[in-house]
């Protein structure tokens, strides 16, 4: 029988597609499991051939562990699965469907994540519970159901302090709160706004996750909210990759500019090496999420950590994802480890990983960055690109969405250029970046969003 990789995904099929592509340049056949809205959007938005990158295409609804145990069973009488992959799923009305897919090879006898260590990840106060449990986490946090919970924790950690769902992404509704008042504010505008049915998919399952020594606990992410101690500090991001239970580093980006916003926390330019830490904090850093992502027991993964290095408490964790990292982080392995991340992450999902590449020397600093839309409405258009692309410098500018799209930008962020840059020092790329800021122009329809809604 052919070999196939079984794609499963709840996201955009357009996520898959570079993945697909890397596959069948591998060999093997590719089998799409996906929802059937995001399949009807993609035939309905993209002008693609869908067969050129998946063998079978195969829409459903229903995304529980026994029917998708059964659809695979189903499919092993004319294909040999070597591989059951979920490429960047997050947490959905059906569960933790990244989870479900590692338990669904597991169960076939096939290389996983680990299942339980997705729901921890994709679990901000259980990755925290865990954290605390091996030592790196202080007890400065706390799961709260209600405004007087919220008050009584923040008594006790102090402020100021951070309130965020327990399962979000793309910084969705992440609220500073600096005193009692501003706290009180927050989270009824946080109740307020995931009640009005921001990211839905999120949010609305209500679960039990299954503790040690058969304890369970009661999740429900429209009601439950994570509050934590205020990292003050620089940010950065780490990628690394698990395989065969060996946990190697591979880049460190600084957040050189980020804005800390009414809800949200938004990422505007990220330089590496970074630039703000000496070699000293670097060494913390790393050796922190190494021995984080070891106990956790994450395997066969690209990880992508945010973390910030406390100016009290030293490194800090702000969340742990099982995948490849946003914005051009692929861009950035590509550049420093010749690594095509599609390529790496069939290797990893197949098990046939075995050794990574010598990290190339550059003489160079490079950034990336992305720009966000600063209202919501119908994309007409993005001018200014062809000559940001002429300067000396940029290497890589992309448009993230085509035009006609609707945008947002009011509680999370919303990628609508990214760009790559090289250069001597970070003072060039900074300039570079701000030049290419002010010379970008984002045409914005927002009457259009009242017709579409």
């Amino acid at each position: 029988m052919n070999k196939a990789i079984v794609f499963i995904e709840v996201g955009s099929i357009l996520n898959l597609l570079s993945r697909a592509d890397a596959a069948h340049r591998m060999g093997y056949h590719t089998i799409c499991v996906v929802e059937v809205y995001e399949y009807e959007k993609f035939c309905r938005e993209y002008h693609v051939d869908k067969h050129s990158y998946f063998d079978v295409i195969i829409p459903i609804n229903n995304f529980s562990y026994e029917n998708l145990l059964n659809i695979l069973y189903k499919l092993q009488k004319n294909w040999e699965i070597i591989a059951v992959h979920n490429v960047a799923s997050l947490c959905h009305s059906q569960g933790y469907i990244a989870a479900t897919v590692a338990l669904l090879a597991n169960d076939l006898g096939l290389p996983n994540k680990n299942h339980s260590s997705i729901i921890e990840c994709s679990n901000k106060y259980l990755m925290r519970e865990k954290l605390y449990q091996i030592g790196l986490q202080d007890k400065d946090y706390a799961l709260v159901t209600s405004l007087s919970d919220c008050l009584i924790a923040a008594d006790f950690i102090g402020y100021p302090l951070i309130l965020k769902p327990v399962n979000g992404s793309a910084s969705h509704l992440i609220l500073k709160a600096d005193n009692k008042s501003e706290l009180v504010e927050n989270y009824q505008y946080m109740c307020r706004r995931i009640e009005e049915g921001g990211n839905p998919g999120q949010y609305n399952f209500a679960h039990n996750f299954q503790l040690p020594r058969n304890r369970s606990i009661f999740m429900d992410p429209r009601n439950m909210f994570l509050v934590e101690k205020y990292l003050e500090g620089p940010e950065v991001s780490i990628e690394m990759i698990v395989f065969q239970n060996q946990v190697v580093p591979l880049l460190i980006h600084d957040k050189v500019i980020l804005t800390e916003e009414r809800s949200k926390i938004l990422e505007h330019f990220l330089v590496t090496p970074p630039d703000r830490l000496n070699h000293e904090q670097i060494d913390e850093l790393l050796n922190y999420a190494e021995t984080a992502i070891d106990k956790i027991k994450l395997n066969q993964s690209f990880v992508h950590l945010e973390m910030r290095y406390d100016k009290n408490s030293g490194p800090r964790i702000i969340e742990i994802n099982p995948r490849i990292g946003g914005m051009l982080v692929p861009q950035s392995l590509k550049t420093y480890y010749g690594m095509d991340v599609s390529e790496w992450e069939i290797l990893l999902c197949t098990g046939s990983l075995i050794s990574i590449p010598a990290k190339i020397e550059q003489k160079n600093k490079y950034a990336m960055f992305t720009i966000y839309p600063n209202q919501e409405g119908v994309l007409l258009s993005i001018e200014g690109l062809e000559e940001c692309r002429t300067k000396q410098g940029v290497v890589y500018i992309h448009q993230v969405y085509p035009n006609g799209t609707h945008v947002y930008c009011q509680d999370e962020e919303m990628f609508l250029v990214v760009g790559w840059l090289q250069g001597n020092s970070v003072e060039f790329l900074k300039d570079l970046y701000h030049e290419i800021n002010q010379r970008v122009n984002i045409r914005i329809e927002t009457n259009s969003l009242h017709e579409m809604i």
